[in-house]
């Protein structure tokens, strides 16, 4: 199965997957690719899934599936801290009024 007889079986699917011979068999160098990929633990879906019941509460059950997401992506990537004049200042570029730039930074 291993591309030389000579070398001892690897000790990881990374390892193993560099080692078979892909033109030997497809299909188990298939299988390796896609053991490679699959994540070592559910960690990640788990604290996706409390986060998802953190933001659709009760209250918040008529909310649309465009705002649910929106807002699950902000909770999970949420940095440290953002600089609220720079928020304020895209704002007022991408919505260019004088109203809004006379009366925010006045």
């Amino acid at each position: 199965m291993w591309q030389s007889a000579e070398k001892e079986l690897p000790s990881n699917l990374l390892l193993a997957l560099g080692a078979c011979d892909v033109d030997a068999f497809p299909d188990i160098h298939r299988l390796l690719l896609i053991a490679c990929t699959l994540p070592i633990s559910s960690a990640e879906a788990e604290r996706s899934f409390s986060l998802m019941k953190r933001i659709k509460t009760c209250t918040r059950s008529t909310m649309s599936e465009e705002r649910f997401s929106d807002l699950a992506v902000i909770a999970m990537h949420y940095p440290e801290r953002f600089e609220v004049d720079e928020i304020c200042e895209a704002f007022v570029k991408a919505h260019p009024r004088r109203l809004f730039q006379a009366t925010l930074f006045d």
